[in-house]
């Protein structure tokens, strides 16, 4: 699964929770992030919108399914900006 890059106009760490309803022969149907807004959702919808699933093996499992991906966000490592003395 691909994981999401780190949104070149956002800071911090993050975390993105995005719900996704899908028909039991694990179809995406609709995508909605569940967690506060942030400026990672973007990122995050992207991203999960390029996985793939299979369909669940347990019986008694047709109907509407919810998956619930959690993503997560650290800031990246720059290096030391400041004058060496």
């Amino acid at each position: 699964m691909p994981v999401p890059p780190y949104p070149p106009t956002a800071v911090g760490d993050a975390g993105v929770i995005v719900e996704i309803d899908m028909t039991a022969r694990a179809e995406p149907r609709d995508y909605r992030v569940v967690t506060p807004v942030s400026g990672f959702d973007l990122a995050a919808l992207d991203t999960v919108r390029t996985w793939r699933f299979r369909p669940p093996r347990a019986p008694g499992t047709a109907g509407q399914l919810f998956l619930y991906a959690v993503l997560g966000f650290r800031a990246p490592l720059a290096p030391d900006s400041r004058p060496q003395r």
